[in-house]
């Protein structure tokens, strides 16, 4: 014999079962009727007469490659040295002012003091 709640909360809980179950059967047909109607266009429909760039159509380089790379590679280096630089910083200001407690003080007092007390 089960206590009236008992019952009841059996029944309520077959109930939200059956309703979650119902939700989410829904949810799966709306988003795979979503999934099936939703085609996507590819393709230059929006320009008119387009074709693909030649050869002809593309900028000249003005530089040799070897003197680009340099120019960008020393930039780059100079905002990594600026980065590094600021970090080491920070890292050094903040381990000076704050207490990291690398070392367990509290505990090796405590067991300090319970060795004391045992001898």
């Amino acid at each position: 014999h089960q206590p009236p709640f008992a019952r009841f909360f059996a029944k309520n809980l077959k109930r939200q079962f059956d309703l979650i179950f119902t939700m989410m059967v829904q949810r799966l047909l709306v988003t795979s009727a979503r999934a099936v109607t939703m085609t996507q266009k590819r393709g230059m429909a929006a320009l008119k007469n387009w074709k693909k760039p030649s050869m002809d159509e593309y900028p000249i380089p003005t530089e040799p490659w070897g003197q680009y790379k340099a120019r960008k590679l020393q930039y780059f280096g100079a905002r990594f040295a600026g980065f590094l630089a600021f970090f080491l910083f920070t890292a050094s200001v903040a381990s000076q002012r704050m207490d990291f407690q690398m070392t367990p003080h509290a505990l090796i007092d405590e067991v300090v003091a319970e060795g004391k007390r045992k001898n």
